[in-house]
């Protein structure tokens, strides 16, 4: 079920209501596919999130533009959307510090927190905040780590990180409050590719855990698209 609200003077907010999941994030990316191909020239912009998309409008009132979201949805058959994504299983190399970071908060070792951690089949539920940003759901609530109360003037790029419930990889340095658990030497983001990204919204990716050699070699390499999908992709 979802509702739609107005979330500004000309943007208005379709919410999906329950806990992050599955077939929510399958069921925003097919809508939001929908809303970009209808051809109503008054939207400029959406917006997806894991259980949200903002659509932005330039003319109109909120009121004829939650219609014309009501009957996109509508056309929406929710019982046969396929949920087949790509299944992603991306190198980390563990921090060096994650002792440090795991114990204060959580009852287990670095090393049971690894292998927990490499167990998990995460879902990609958004891109943002930074371009290439890979918002991960799927973190159990036994494994959540609060965001910092002073956040780091710098993250280091490809940094895998936890934020309170969030999961989330760097795509460059930046400025962030999350807590480091690694790193992943694949880019996330490619500006020479009209593409951007081999990631998709609804993608699954697992982690597997390498060292620091092995990082050097992969952070080397000049990668494009089509080669982070041959060697990262599941068969």
């Amino acid at each position: 079920m979802l509702i739609i609200i107005p979330y500004s003077r000309k943007a208005a907010l379709i919410q999906w209501d329950g806990p992050i999941h599955e077939n929510t994030i399958s069921e925003v990316s097919e809508l939001n596919k929908k809303i970009q191909v209808s051809g109503i020239s008054s939207i400029t912009e959406t917006i997806p999130a894991f259980t949200s998309i903002t659509v932005c409008y330039k003319d109109g009132n909120f009121s004829d533009i939650k219609l014309e979201l009501e009957k996109l949805y509508s056309q929406l058959n929710t019982s046969e959307i396929e949920i087949h994504h790509r299944q992603w299983n991306l190198p980390m190399l563990p921090s060096s510090s994650l002792g440090e970071t795991v114990t204060p908060y959580l009852s287990m070792s670095a090393e049971q927190f690894l292998d927990a951690f490499n167990d998990i089949k995460f879902t990609i539920g958004m891109k943002g905040f930074l371009p290439g940003f890979l918002y991960l759901a799927g973190l159990p609530e036994q494994m959540h780590i609060p965001r910092k109360s002073t956040p780091d003037r710098s993250i280091a790029k490809g940094s895998i990180a936890i934020g309170g419930a969030q999961c989330g990889i760097y795509p460059m340095e930046s400025p962030g409050g999350w807590n480091v658990i690694g790193n992943c030497p694949i880019p996330t983001i490619d500006f020479t590719n009209e593409d951007l990204s081999a990631f998709s919204i609804g993608d699954v990716v697992s982690f597997y855990s390498i060292d620091s050699e092995q990082a050097e070699i992969y952070d080397k390499r000049d990668w494009t698209l089509d080669q982070i999908t041959k060697e990262f992709v599941a068969n």
